[in-house]
């Protein structure tokens, strides 16, 4: 619907065609073939896959020094094949609570492998030094897999959570014993200034524009040619509002808001039911994949916060695979019921 009130329709009907169609049509295929335990695992590796190439790419270049990003207090930040850092940190921060998941809960040797994996993986994200992704949503997402492996082994929950949340504090406070990292983590820098006023144009857009919005993919321009704050006049070329709600918002209006918190809401709700009541998973080795992609999913809200999160292509698709593992009913299922 939104469609029919969109300025720049061209943008918006390219975006509503790769980041809405497609990844809704993988979401209906997988619904409709119900592929065998096998058959999934096949489909996750090769996402894993992906995430794992692109961390090594990025670590190629980093070694190299070629295609980096040099942030504040001369931070060199790696990017791989995206064009910003925040987005390999968006990616591979829904592939990494899976590699945990399967490490502390699988079997096999998949296990191994995951695990293996999740050394690169885990060194891109923190070479990328995304604030979002370091103290919002790999925190978030790991407690997360931690807390349910010790669910399972029947041991407490709360000194991992009092651990983690330690472990995080202590990487802020050693950052600013480093000049150049206490920079880039200053929440007073150019960065967390421009984020703000970033928000409160957004804020006046989403007034402007209750119910549907300014259109898929047309922030940008409805942002440097009306809404942008004098005070950052320096940043004018920002396509997104670096908040999942106000993501929704302004592209969709509040019906959108409404819409994007079913989904995300229906997807956390089938996932969260199948590690709580999926002993049928675990007969079928799926368990520490339902886990994973949970995590992924919180760390799709936690670093939302303040980055993008739904409206990207692979962060689409890979929100979809998270729903149609979530959504597919298993014969333990029925059984339960």
């Amino acid at each position: 619907m939104s469609l029919l009130f969109t300025e720049r329709l061209d943008v918006a009907t390219n975006e509503w065609r790769r980041v809405i169609v497609e990844p809704a049509l993988f979401y209906l295929i997988w619904r409709g073939v119900r592929p065998t335990a096998a058959e999934t695992w096949r489909i996750v590796d090769a996402f894993v896959l992906g995430g794992l190439l692109i961390a090594l790419i990025g670590l190629g270049q980093y070694v190299t020094g070629t295609n980096l990003i040099e942030a504040e207090g001369g931070v060199m930040r790696l990017r791989s094949i995206y064009g910003s850092p925040n987005n390999v940190a968006l990616f591979l921060g829904r592939v990494w609570p899976l590699l945990a998941a399967v490490f502390l809960l699988g079997d096999g040797r998949r296990r191994w492998w995951y695990g293996a994996a999740a050394v690169p993986i885990g060194l891109a994200i923190l070479l990328s030094f995304s604030k979002g992704a370091l103290l919002l949503g790999v925190p978030g997402s790991t407690l997360l897999v931690l807390g349910v492996w010790q669910w399972r082994r029947g041991g407490r929950i709360w000194p991992w959570v009092v651990a983690g949340l330690g472990g995080v504090a202590a990487v802020f406070l050693i950052g600013q014993q480093i000049p150049a990292l206490a920079t880039r983590l200053d929440p007073r820098s150019a960065t967390g200034i421009f984020r703000l006023q970033l928000w409160q144009a957004s804020l006046n857009m989403v007034r402007e524009h209750p119910w549907f919005g300014v259109g898929l993919d047309n922030f940008l321009y409805a942002y440097r040619g009306r809404y942008i704050l004098s005070a950052a006049w320096q940043e004018p070329n920002l396509n997104h509002p670096h908040n999942i709600f106000l993501d929704f918002a302004t592209r969709l209006g509040l019906l959108g808001v409404v819409s994007g918190g079913w989904l995300v809401g229906s997807a956390v709700w089938g996932l969260g039911r199948k590690v709580v009541r999926g002993e049928w998973l675990v007969a079928r080795g799926e368990y520490a994949l339902a886990v994973g992609l949970l995590g992924g999913l919180v760390h799709m809200l936690l670093h939302g916060l303040v980055d993008h999160s739904f409206f990207l292509v692979d962060l689409a698709f890979a929100f979809y695979l998270a729903a149609a593992v979530g959504s597919a009913e298993g014969a333990g299922e029925a059984e339960e019921r």
